[in-house]
């Protein structure tokens, strides 16, 4: 992750804890789920100035991987390149991060630097609990079969005090105490799994485009960003693993 002028991630010392009555695997399966910010998250993506909500339509770009083993990805960085514009996957521009512009410049270049303010950073989910949500990183502590808490810090990038001061005022907007964006989510991961529990049908569809699913250049399984190919990945890689057990 080559976002910060000294090419380190620092974690901030305090997390914020949240409790969801669910299964921690329909919280994993979710995070790289590309289908539902579109439904789930209309309101705050109708008032941000991210263009966020653009992301996840039909006509994206924007794809789903399955790297194997559970990890799973939603990659933006085809529409940010279609943009073209530095820190647009942040919803600001050089302009409003002038020294943090100027600091990537001298580590990287003018051309690398570019680069990587348009790609920005990653929608991971490391399996089994590890989410690194662009600006968040996200620990999942399975407390039961029905109890969960998700601990979550703003991530914060070694040599940068003016991109570290939004990184912090967006997390707590979005996941923070008073945060739209895990309001949100929270109501979707105990809807699932409540769906689950009422066992009818005995069975969950996930072959949302499956047909249409494809290897890319390096042998992972994509797709689009609304086909369910990490919900794919994660289950077969568990079923992989409990099976023998």
């Amino acid at each position: 992750m080559r976002t910060s002028p000294e090419g380190e991630v620092e974690i901030t010392a305090g997390f914020l804890k949240h409790r969801v009555k669910a299964n921690w695997k329909f919280i994993l399966e979710n995070e790289c789920d590309g289908y539902h910010p579109a439904f789930v998250h209309t309101s705050i993506f109708g008032v941000a100035d991210s263009m966020i909500g653009k992301l996840y339509g039909g006509a994206s770009t924007a794809l789903t991987r399955d790297y194997g083993n559970g990890h799973t990805e939603i990659d933006l960085r085809p529409e940010f390149r279609k943009r073209d514009a530095p820190m647009s996957w942040f919803g600001t521009s050089e302009e409003r991060l002038p020294d943090y512009t100027a600091r990537m410049k001298t580590a990287y270049g003018d051309t690398a630097a570019r680069e990587i303010m348009i790609d920005g950073t990653p929608h991971v989910m490391i399996f089994p609990n590890l989410f690194i949500a662009e600006i968040q990183m996200f620990v999942i502590q399975p407390l039961g079969v029905d109890d969960s808490v998700q601990h979550v810090t703003a991530l914060q990038f070694k040599g940068a005090p003016d991109l570290n001061r939004r990184l912090r005022q967006q997390t707590m907007g979005s996941v923070g105490p008073a945060g739209f964006l895990l309001a949100d989510d929270s109501e979707m991961y105990e809807r699932c799994h409540r769906g689950v529990l009422a066992r009818n049908p005995e069975w969950i569809f996930l072959g949302r485009g499956e047909k249409r699913q494809r290897q890319d250049e390096l042998g992972f399984t994509v797709g689009h960003v609304t086909d369910e190919v990490p919900s794919r990945g994660i289950w077969t890689h568990y079923r992989k693993l409990m099976e023998p057990a």
